[in-house]
């Protein structure tokens, strides 16, 4: 304590020192008697000690004071850290872990119920091949099953072609491709012919170049770790950071795991958009890439894209704008005239890549997604090559090496035989459909709004705190929607699709019902989605949490 109280005082002595050529009593007399007063306590307490001893206490409290300092200004960083130690340690405690694996045991139980299929299970290739017949027979069982559940037409996101025509189309496209392979190109010409457009067309669609360029992946998650891939190579610093806002895709952080790059996440403001300011603030020599999303999927806000766009000019790095979701649906919302969806394209200066989906708005088979790049340079820093590899010179343009030449032919197909007409026009029902909802909500008491959505997405929250969303949500699945259920801050979210367009009332309907059910009755639907999470979003310790993520993963891949 005395240590503490004289180190608060030994900033001032070098400052504080007379002049020799001024009197001490006319220089801050005040300051100069505590001066004084430090040096006498400061004497008597090491007075008769160890120079050693001297020499550990003062540095023991200086590390402490750094600590302490660190402490404040990362609050909610070292909050983390003890919560995090606290659990771990209880969790070596038998009786917690055994709670604990009893709810891994609850989780995979659920899992069974809600998956389980009843057909007879094969951990072996068998010995005997099942007949073709036989096999065709079992698998439609399967469809049939299924087919209520997302044929109903109330499912949020996921399905978003509802085109029988189209997907009887891509069927017959996908058996003609079927065998063919992108990794060889020379073999499969045309495989090549149809990557090379549909990236064009998507850079066309995006405002783009002749610069700007591209290619195909599997799916929104690696279009956006080959963007992020190539903003580390091509600004190679050695301690590579990028900030993005706490609504950006979570396959910015799977990138910055697998990719190692230190991830910022950066608070959202008052209108859940990326926050700007707060993102210059946190600029550095080690930044490489800048995000925002268009929409970001919790919420369906669009980042001020136009600004980050400025601040990424201004301090000479990328910024990747997110439109895995929103990319095949917003540009055609924009053409049809809605000022609302501000930019987001390579319109948009300071913007150096982008993601879009055309599996989902752009309505090809599941299993496809365009990176774009504004420079051919920075495309090229996501590519690999292996140039001294004894099995021949191996290069390939993004995570997989062979790739489906059948997916991708169906991607073109999808996009040459809807066209800019029909995409315009599917566009405008989902966008107006989104806006029906939201209007609706408003006039509800008990919901409000998360943010102003100018996408596809609706999210929503209660306006009391007694009313718990998640079991409204497990209300609405008892009528037959399927909604996603979102944290921080808790709430439930509609991605509309063309399954939606025309039922905006009967959503409605059902919400409000749904929302009196649970009023009336408190503790209804106690089996449903509400316990799991309304407690991710609320537990403390994220590393319990992530655990019961990890045995959901376990339980899947496991035979049922």
């Amino acid at each position: 304590h005395n240590t503490l109280s004289l180190l608060f005082s030994l900033p001032f002595l070098h400052f504080l020192s007379p002049s020799p050529s001024l009197p001490p009593t006319n220089l801050f007399p005040f300051l100069f008697q505590k001066m004084e007063t430090a040096k006498r306590i400061l004497n008597a307490h090491y007075k008769g000690k160890e120079p050693s001893r001297i020499v550990f206490e003062v540095t023991a409290t200086i590390v402490g004071l750094f600590g302490l300092f660190k402490i404040v200004n990362n609050g909610k960083e070292y909050k983390e850290n003890v919560i995090k130690l606290v659990f771990k340690s209880l969790k070596q405690i038998p009786l917690v872990q055994g709670e604990v694996d009893k709810e891994k045991a609850k989780l995979k139980q659920m899992l069974v119920k809600s998956m389980g299929l009843g057909h007879e299970l094969h951990r072996k290739i068998p010995e005997k091949g099942i007949s073709h017949d036989e096999l065709l027979d079992l698998m439609k069982k399967m469809v049939e099953k299924e087919k209520p559940e997302w044929e109903s037409g109330k499912i949020s996101g996921a399905i978003y072609n509802n085109d029988k025509e189209l997907n009887k189309l891509l069927c017959q496209v996908y058996t003609l491709f079927s065998i063919a392979n992108a990794l060889h190109p020379s073999v499969f010409p045309s495989v090549r012919k149809f990557e090379a457009e549909v990236v064009r067309m998507a850079c066309s669609m995006m405002n783009g170049d002749e610069n700007t360029c591209g290619a195909l992946t599997s799916g929104g998650t690696e279009s956006i770790l080959m963007a992020v891939k190539a903003h580390r190579d091509f600004y190679n610093k050695k301690n590579p950071e990028m900030i993005v806002p706490v609504t950006a895709h979570a396959a910015f952080d799977k990138a910055a795991s697998y990719f190692k790059i230190k991830i910022i996440h950066v608070p959202v403001d008052k209108d859940f958009k990326a926050d700007v300011n707060a993102i210059r603030k946190l600029i550095n020599k080690n930044t490489i890439l800048i995000v925002g999303s268009a929409p970001g999927f919790p919420h369906g806000i669009i980042d001020p894209l136009v600004e980050l766009g400025a601040l990424a000019q201004e301090f000479g790095i990328g910024l990747h704008s997110d439109c895995c979701l929103g990319g095949f649906l917003l540009p055609w919302v924009r053409a049809s005239g809605r000022t609302e969806v501000t930019p987001f394209d390579f319109s948009v200066k300071g913007i150096t890549s982008i993601s879009a989906d055309t599996h989902k708005y752009g309505y090809a088979t599941k299993g496809t997604s365009v990176v774009m790049f504004r420079t051919q340079e920075l495309r090229r820093s996501m590519f690999f090559c292996a140039p001294d590899w004894p099995g021949g010179m191996y290069a390939s343009p993004t995570i997989a090496g062979s790739r489906p030449g059948a997916l991708i032919a169906c991607c073109w197909a999808a996009l040459v035989t809807t066209g800019q007409e029909t995409y315009k026009q599917k566009a405008m029902g989902i966008w107006n459909t989104a806006q029906e909802i939201k209007k609706g909500i408003k006039k509800m008491g008990t919901l409000k709004l998360i943010g102003e959505s100018y996408s596809s997405v609706v999210a929503f929250a209660p306006t009391s705190s007694s009313l718990n969303i998640f079991k409204v949500a497990d209300a609405m699945t008892s009528k037959g929607w399927h909604l996603n259920n979102l944290q921080r801050p808790s709430c439930v979210h509609i991605c509309v699709t063309n399954y939606h367009v025309g039922k905006a009332d009967l959503f409605l309907k059902d919400l409000e019902d749904s929302v009196d059910i649970v009023t009336k009755d408190p503790q209804s639907f106690p089996n449903g989605s509400a316990g799991v999470y309304g407690m991710a979003a609320s537990f403390p310790d994220r590393a319990t949490v992530a655990d019961l993520g990890l045995a959901y993963l376990d339980g899947c891949l496991e035979v049922f």
